[in-house]
């Protein structure tokens, strides 16, 4: 057998038995945070009173599990009493760069850096530049593995497959961070009220 027949039905064996156990993670994890996150709204709600002021230095450590930002009191307030506000905390705290909170007005809004069109724009060209040019270095020395190991030898080959790996680590990460962009859209569309 080939080189590649073999690796090819190792690859196919291991994604055979991994995607099974990976969706029955997700799942689990799922059903966990749902019960986690009643669970700790119920908890944080009863910590923040009607002040959350009195013990915010708590309530901050609260909520470091759903966003990064340190939330203002009125913040905090916001998030626990708006009805459905907490449901959206931890995609929030992931779109913390894109964000802000109005809550006079109980809406996520842009944040000042990015109320315009074009600076939303060149944002995501500039991350879908890096995801391009990452990605397509990185499937290329891939994809010229054989070659590269036939002119240079091993140690240089490996060395390219290394920096591939790299590259499309970063071109994921370009990818994701394109999609924390979507999940903002998302939140400017959720309509709040008392």
């Amino acid at each position: 057998m080939s080189l590649q027949l073999t690796s090819l039905i190792i690859t196919l064996l291991v994604t055979g038995f991994t995607i099974p156990l990976l969706l029955s993670r997700i799942k689990m994890m799922s059903l966990n945070y749902h019960k986690l996150n009643l669970g700790h709204y119920e908890k944080i709600k009863e910590l923040c009173g009607k002040d959350a002021r009195d013990n915010l230095c708590e309530l901050r450590v609260a909520l470091a599990y759903f966003t990064n930002k340190k939330l203002t009191p009125v913040e905090i307030e916001w998030f626990i009493y708006i009805p459905g506000a907490f449901f959206y905390l931890k995609k929030f705290g992931r779109c913390l760069k894109y964000l802000d909170i109005d809550t006079n007005e109980n809406k996520f809004i842009w944040s000042a850096k990015f109320q315009s069109r074009t600076s939303r724009f060149f944002e995501q060209l500039k991350i879908f530049m890096v995801y391009l040019v990452t990605g397509t270095f990185g499937v290329s020395i891939i994809l010229a593995y054989e070659t590269l190991y036939k002119v240079s030898g091993i140690v240089p080959t490996i060395f390219s497959l290394v920096i591939a790996v790299i590259l499309c680590g970063a071109a994921f990460l370009s990818l994701w961070a394109l999609n924390i962009i979507g999940d903002s859209k998302q939140l400017l569309k959720v309509e709040m009220s008392y």
